[in-house]
């Protein structure tokens, strides 16, 4: 059997297994979705339903439908705490994470009779360019049963609503219903749509009627009877919540071999203090600064892989960086400040670059001492090796002053010039304050710099799963040591 992170316990482990009923209701949801079912008895699902063993079943993106169309699966309230295994947007854990948190209540009773499954539907009807990237900019996620659970449970409120306002309803005939269709009050909604409701239940209740030689049926009792029976007390909950809405701004995509989007508008947000006016303009200044302009000027940066993907020519709003310019990249992060260099992370990638060199010449670090490392560096030879230079300069030339690392950077891009960003790179940091932002700061740094493993592990997953997947077996143990912390000369990062 191969060597995987998931074997190693680093990623997919706390996935939550469904056995017993939830199978079933699992099928239910999947048929609805895509017309598929499986035939395990077991398996293990992520927060969005996704499984790696129906994963191997029914193929990868089984739970797509069409080029564009994904789905979730929920068939427990547990799932809330489990790992995503596969993140096609950055924005995915964070709607899931919504999703839960906004309707817990709803999913865990909604969940207790049957699964619950959604689209998260970003109103974008198919992938074929880049372009059609730039359209995204709402996610919505309406949560609905194979059973009709959730059907019924609107429309048991519904009625709730109408008896409310029109209390005569519970003892009404068929004539009485057709009168009162027309007395609907215009704050319930659309007048037609209840209109036409409750003139559908008064030919229920004409056939009712007929049928019972004239004997007044409570139609609309009886049908709430009926509901309660299936759903339940609906005052314990409340299912509006099983709609969620999430706005995207600035995001990154495994789609066309790796893409991210920075939105102006995403960068640099601020919190004014209305008790120091006087700080305003200091504020605004800082704002104008960082969205580059006046409202009507702000633009959209997307940053692409130019290695399997069309040059994309600038519009007047939107520019192209291609990651094949790993220099202009770090130029845009810098000039946007959405990253700053941290002068604390110096030692640090020093050892780092001091393993890769290690593992490039085929030595297994991960079985070492502190003392073999030492002695096997010794006997290697640094020539050649740029990034390893320029952090030796740059440590040098702050001499334990952490004042003088602005001035050693711009020394750096001076005296190395097209191979400075290595040093950049190594040394950035996401500076916006906004998580999803950083996320996708963080995933552009994982593409330009593919040896910060922990930074991968929580920003590129699944490039660091495709790296692993192809890594010597020397390098696949250094990675594993890495991620667990256990290499005993190693620094501890966040």
């Amino acid at each position: 059997m191969s060597r995987t992170l998931e074997s190693e316990g680093i990623i997919n482990q706390n996935l939550h297994v469904v056995q017993g009923p939830q199978v079933a209701w699992y099928n239910h949801a999947l048929k609805v979705i895509t017309g598929l079912e499986t035939k395990l008895k077991e398996f293990r699902v992520d927060i969005r339903g996704e499984s790696p063993e129906m994963e191997a079943e029914l193929g990868p993106n089984y739970l797509q439908n069409g080029p564009a169309h994904r789905f979730a699966i929920i068939v427990s309230p547990d799932q809330r705490s489990a790992p995503l295994i596969h993140e096609e947007f950055s924005f995915d854990r964070q709607i899931l994470d919504g999703v839960f948190l906004n309707a817990f209540p709803a999913i865990t009773i909604a969940t207790g009779i049957d699964s619950l499954y959604g689209e998260l539907d970003d109103s974008c009807p198919k992938y074929e360019t880049i372009e059609d990237l730039l359209s995204i900019r709402k996610i919505r996620i309406a949560l609905d049963s194979p059973s009709d659970f959730v059907a019924k449970t609107h429309e048991l409120v519904r009625l709730n609503k109408l008896l409310t306002k029109l209390p005569s309803l519970l003892i009404a005939n068929s004539n009485a219903l057709r009168a009162l269709a027309g007395q609907v009050p215009s704050d319930l909604g659309s007048y037609g749509t209840e209109k036409e409701y409750l003139l559908r239940f008064a030919e229920l209740a004409a056939q009712e009627e007929q049928q019972s030689a004239g004997k007044v049926v409570p139609i609309i009792p009886k049908r709430m009877v009926d509901l309660v029976r299936s759903v339940g007390d609906i005052r314990r909950y409340n299912l509006k919540c099983l709609d969620y809405e999430h706005d995207v701004v600035s995001f990154c995509t495994r789609l066309f071999d790796g893409v991210a989007i920075f939105r102006e508008d995403d960068m640099g947000r601020h919190t004014i203090d209305v008790h120091h006016p006087d700080e305003l303009d200091q504020i605004r200044e800082i704002i104008q600064r960082r969205l580059g302009g006046s409202q009507g000027e702000r633009r959209t940066y997307v940053i692409y892989n130019g290695a399997t993907q069309p040059r994309i020519p600038d519009s007047e709003h939107v520019r192209f960086i291609d990651l094949q310019d790993p220099a202009e990249v770090i130029k845009y992060l810098t000039k946007n400040e959405l990253v700053v260099y941290d002068p604390n992370l110096l030692e640090l990638r020093m050892i780092q670059a001091e393993d890769q060199l290690l593992l490039q010449q085929g030595v297994c670090v991960a079985d070492m001492n502190k003392l073999e490392r030492q002695r096997t560096l010794k006997k290697v030879s640094y020539n050649g090796n740029i990034l390893l230079h320029m952090l030796a300069e740059a440590k040098r030339g702050i001499e334990g002053h952490e004042e003088k690392f602005d001035a050693t950077l711009r020394w750096l891009s001076r005296q190395f010039k097209e191979d400075a960003w290595r040093a950049f790179a190594a040394l950035a940091v996401p500076a916006d304050p906004d998580p999803s932002v950083a996320k996708v700061t963080n995933w552009v740094l994982s593409i330009i710099d593919p040896t910060d493993y922990k930074r991968m592990l929580t920003a590129n997953q699944r490039g660091l799963e495709h790296l692993f997947a192809r890594a010597e077996p020397h390098v696949q143990a250094y990675i594993v040591k890495t991620l667990k912390g256990e290499l005993p000369w190693a620094y501890k990062t966040s």
